[in-house]
């Protein structure tokens, strides 16, 4: 495969991809398309053509990464989710809810959190939602807000008929949700990603991580703590969690969310920040004040259970299929 490794690197340095886990096979078998397409066996201008057309890009890009998601995917991170808005962010008055979603795919993923959120209690002004892609297909399916059977997994009947109209064989999101959700095409991994914007109170970004090179990885973790108010949360893919604990985040103590929150730094009085979250961290026990009298009310929070250790099995977007391509969520 040392043929192709100009392309692997191009590959790596674009979009962050490890070829050792998408599968080195994978992009030769889309190389030697392309080469087809393009009338020519040179890698080297397969990689030129690449680098220079956003449009041939994202197409190469897009029969690579087949996406694979559904809504309410991980149920118990739109549990955690909706207590953690309602009693931590609305309870701070920090209002609206910022919320960002990549990679977002197809949509459901920003759909369902947008009905999380309305289920909460927050009026649609409250809610302001960021959902990112690099595939431009994906994204005009999202905005589409048209999906089949297989986007609806479990018990998700009493959101189909709240939230849902028919539309063909399938079902469409209702206005009042999909205007909540404001898509954008970027590359998570491109330089000033989204810096120009306020930290968000509610990270979602799921399966990307345990797919990217190891410079590609530390550039994803300090991008998201920098996108992310302290003490905010951030649902990650249950196999990938260990590597933000390792970066500054503690694990959420609500089973199977996925969840961490951001460790808040000393304090600072230009750095927005949330109450702080109950995590699996265990806590010396503090005396009890003299006069009870004296203590406000605590800032109410969800209830916890206690912390399991998480799951050593892949839940990840990628599909194994049948044949030569790999299916993970893209990003």
């Amino acid at each position: 495969m040392k043929r192709y490794g100009e392309a692997e690197k191009f590959l790596a340095d674009t979009i962050g991809l490890d070829p050792e886990v998408m599968g080195p096979r994978v992009i030769k078998n889309e190389v030697d398309s392309l080469m087809q397409d393009l009338g020519t066996d040179d890698v080297e201008r397969c990689v030129r053509e690449l680098s220079l057309s956003e449009e041939k890009l994202g197409t190469f890009i897009e029969k690579i990464v087949v996406p694979e998601t559904w809504f309410f995917r991980d149920k118990e991170c739109f549990k955690f989710l909706k207590r953690y808005a309602r009693d931590v962010v609305s309870g701070k008055g920090s209002c609206p809810v910022r919320v960002l979603s990549a990679p977002c795919s197809t949509g459901e993923e920003p759909y369902s959190i947008a009905i999380t959120l309305c289920e909460a209690g927050f009026a649609p002004t409250d809610i302001l939602i960021d959902a990112v892609d690099i595939s431009r297909k994906a994204l005009k399916i999202a905005r589409g807000a048209e999906y089949g059977r297989a986007s609806f997994r479990g018990e998700t009947k009493y959101y189909e008929d709240r939230y849902f109209a028919p539309a063909g064989d399938g079902l469409r999101v209702n206005p009042e949700i999909a205007g909540l959700v404001h898509y954008h095409h970027a590359n998570i991994l491109g330089k000033g990603f989204f810096t120009d914007r306020e930290p968000y109170h509610i990270i979602f970004c799921k399966n990307l991580l345990i797919y990217l090179n190891p410079e590609a990885r530390r550039t994803l973790l300090a991008g998201l703590k920098g996108l992310l108010v302290d003490g905010g949360i951030l649902f990650t893919g249950h196999s990938e969690l260990a590597s933000f604990l390792q970066k500054g985040f503690e694990a959420v103590a609500h089973p199977r969310s996925f969840a961490c929150v951001k460790s808040e730094p000393a304090h600072r009085a230009d750095t927005p920040s949330l109450p702080s979250v109950p995590t699996g961290r265990k806590r010396p026990r503090q005396p009890a004040p003299a006069r009870l009298a004296e203590v406000s009310s605590p800032t109410r929070m969800p209830r916890t259970a206690r912390r399991r250790p998480p799951s050593r099995s892949m839940s990840s977007s990628l599909a194994v299929r049948p044949g030569p391509k790999q299916s993970f969520k893209a990003f």
